[in-house]
């Protein structure tokens, strides 16, 4: 009968430790539910203002997958290059390229990759929807994991007036110099502090 009593007690008291560890359960899964709706939710407004940030630059944004094809640009793009943002996605970057530049910008960009450079800034020629030709400075960032090349994400802007600007100048520079170096007459540079006394 003693036995069968201090069974009894047993029982009731792993019943009862069994529900408490389940209420306690039940609350700890309560919370845990409630911190994921929560994360959801500031994830959400994260995404939320990325995607303004990046839709609100002046310069493309795009990212690449490990083979350098478009997964993501933003509508920038759109605006400097002509194409729909349907048509960039999928495409590899060498096709924007212009031809004459495509083996300088894969050797590059090879490069980059072979020794894992995380960041990167090139210049070159693209082709724009309409035939205009641009030109990109890009700044390329490689998305590492474990050694290995996962993604890459890049900035592109428009530098095209710098360097008809830059072209100008160099051109102005070899004019005048022409102009000097066919002159029969000898010059003379002096500034203000180089007096000569006799």
């Amino acid at each position: 009968m003693e036995e069968k009593a201090a069974l009894r007690r047993i029982l009731e008291r792993e019943r009862k430790a069994r529900k408490e560890s389940e209420k306690i359960l039940e609350e700890k899964s309560l919370e845990l539910y409630n911190a994921n709706q929560e994360l959801l939710k500031l994830n959400s407004s994260l995404e939320n203002r990325y995607q303004k940030i990046v839709e609100q630059a002046n310069d493309i944004i795009y990212r690449g997958d490990s083979h350098g094809f478009c997964i993501f640009v933003n509508s920038v793009a759109t605006r400097i290059l002509g194409y729909s943002t349907d048509y960039l996605l999928g495409k590899h970057f060498t096709e924007l390229v212009t031809k004459d530049q495509i083996k300088d910008v894969v050797t590059f960009y090879n490069k980059q990759r072979a020794s894992l450079t995380e960041n990167t800034y090139y210049e070159f020629t693209v082709k724009t929807r309409s035939g205009e030709i641009k030109w990109l400075g890009q700044n390329v960032s490689l998305i590492i994991e474990n050694d290995e090349i996962i993604g890459t994400s890049a900035v592109a802007r428009d530098i095209t007036e710098q360097k008809q600007t830059e072209e100008l100048v160099k051109r102005n520079e070899e004019k005048y110099r022409s102009i000097i170096d066919n002159m029969k007459l000898g010059l003379l540079e002096v500034d203000t502090l180089s007096l000569i006394h006799i």
